[in-house]
């Protein structure tokens, strides 16, 4: 397991614990069990602790600092935004798109891909919950345009279903929403 796990991270980094597991046990290395699961992760820690595996390469998307951004000047301000200016190539588009992953796990190497095309990201998490399909059908309906939502998810019965709640919730929540605002201004 040391070793796979090592190339594993080696070959594609950087990826959540369970981004390596998954990889791990698709190479026939550990079984799709939670015991395994928590085997890698064991693992993953002490490779880490030891400096065998650079901690930079092991991401953890479920939990963040929040701040706001600031500066010790308004000149490092002016500088940082001039080098952070990043052109939005789908501007002129007469399509939206989003890139939807039911896995948190592969969404450090989706990332990549999706941000060098200035393409949103959604990591659902399984089924997507209400909230998180409300705002994409907010932000749908502020855009515009037409939209193509691709899906990275498991080809199983789980996975399948977590799709079909997307398709079926947030076209529902945009019209629902529509709705909505059409009653609160006194419009039929």
């Amino acid at each position: 397991m040391h070793e796979a796990i090592l190339t594993v991270c080696a070959n594609d980094h950087p990826l959540s614990v369970r981004g390596v597991f998954y990889r791990v046990m698709s190479a026939g290395e550990v079984a799709k069990t939670e015991k395994a699961y928590a085997a890698v992760q064991r693992e993953v820690l002490k490779l880490r602790r030891t400096g065998v595996l650079p901690y930079e390469w092991i991401a953890d998307g479920t939990r963040w600092q929040v701040k706001s951004r600031s500066w010790d000047s308004v000149e490092d301000a002016l500088d940082d935004a001039a080098a952070s200016y990043r052109r939005a190539l789908w501007h002129d588009q007469d399509v939206y798109v989003e890139v939807w992953s039911e896995k948190e796990a592969i969404s450090s190497i989706v990332s990549s891909i999706t941000n060098a095309w200035d393409v949103p990201l959604m990591v659902a998490r399984g089924f997507a919950s209400e909230s998180f399909l409300w705002k994409t059908a907010a932000t749908i309906r502020a855009v515009g345009k037409s939209t193509v939502i691709y899906n990275l998810g498991d080809h199983d019965p789980s996975g399948l279903a977590a799709w079909v709640h997307v398709q079926d919730r947030a076209p529902r929540l945009r019209a629902g929403d529509r709705d909505r605002l059409r009653a609160a201004r006194g419009h039929p």
